[in-house]
């Protein structure tokens, strides 16, 4: 369907943008693609340099009873961004999570 293509996007784009040190899953259903990001990296800082390109996702802190066990993950949504753009937020996170690796 719909939601199948939209997500088979975003894992392509995932694919090409994002380092080899950032894992992610591939959902059978549902409306988001979970990011788990290098273990020395801070999903709260990711978000304020993503913000700063107006990039938005949610940060896993705020799907954990732990909150911290959520500080390396986030859940991005493929459902309703247009396409171009998804593309594009993707490849602005693969390289910010480059720069903040360095």
């Amino acid at each position: 369907g719909r939601y199948q293509q939209r997500r088979d996007f975003a894992l392509q784009a995932l694919k090409a943008s994002m380092p080899a040190n950032v894992e992610w899953t591939r959902p059978d259903g549902g409306y988001f693609i979970w990011l788990t990001l290098p273990a020395s990296l801070s999903v709260d800082e990711l978000a304020a340099r993503a913000r700063v390109h107006k990039v938005f996702f949610a940060p896993g802190t705020g799907f954990f009873v732990d909150s911290a066990a959520g500080t390396h993950h986030l859940r991005l949504s493929f459902s309703y961004v247009p396409l171009a753009d998804l593309r594009l937020g993707i490849a602005i996170l693969g390289r910010l999570i480059r720069e903040m690796a360095t």
